[in-house]
């Protein structure tokens, strides 16, 4: 948040809305899509811009706060619209923020491809089922999000729990070369990498 604020400095509407879509690590990092370490992390519902001396609001849109920042006018609302009853545009439409460039995108295909292939996966180990053409559903799943540590983790923890410990040790190494936002998460796979190294 530092450097972003550093490097956006003076802050106006359009520059907050970039810092508060912010998906990289430090040093603009890619750390892959959903890293709690980032500034957005695909799971807000929304993010709020104030401008207090012009009494002016921008309330970003869904998903996850990529989609248009509405902007209203606190002055005109409370003026104009206080006692309305009937429905009626109140934002400023020309003084929008565009939804993020990230939404109409590639990236955001595979961000949706991720989290559908995260729950599929979790499902599965959860129920201890075997995927159907896993090689396949491995190569997607990872490509889906390359730079995120937990694509490898999972990986490791479908192919331990399938008693492939070489594979999945190779795949809990990788993770470890990721950037992973929680030191607990990262203790719980070196351990899970020490349970394959000894079988």
């Amino acid at each position: 948040m530092v450097q972003d604020l550093t490097a956006s400095f003076p802050i106006n509407p359009i520059l907050a809305a970039a810092i508060l879509r912010d998906q990289r690590g430090l040093n603009g990092r890619d750390i892959g899509m959903a890293n709690e370490k980032a500034v957005n992390q695909l799971i807000a519902h929304h993010s709020i811009i104030f401008k207090p001396r012009e009494r002016m609001v921008w309330i970003s849109t869904s998903p996850w706060q990529i989609g248009p920042y509405l902007c209203y006018d606190l002055t005109n609302i409370f003026n104009n619209f206080a006692g309305l009853k009937v429905k009626r545009e109140i934002t400023e439409i020309d003084r929008k923020i565009p939804s993020d460039p990230f939404l109409h995108g590639e990236k955001y295909i595979d961000f949706l491809r991720f989290r559908t292939m995260k729950r599929s996966l979790l499902k599965a180990l959860s129920s201890g089922l075997l995927i159907v053409q896993e090689a396949s559903f491995f190569k997607t799943f990872i490509a889906s999000n390359p730079e995120y540590y937990e694509v490898y983790s999972l990986t490791g923890d479908y192919y331990r729990q399938s008693g492939d410990y070489p594979l999945a040790g190779e795949f809990y190494r990788r993770s470890l070369g990721k950037e992973i936002p929680v030191e607990a998460d990262k203790r719980e796979i070196i351990g899970k990498l020490a349970e394959c190294n000894k079988n």
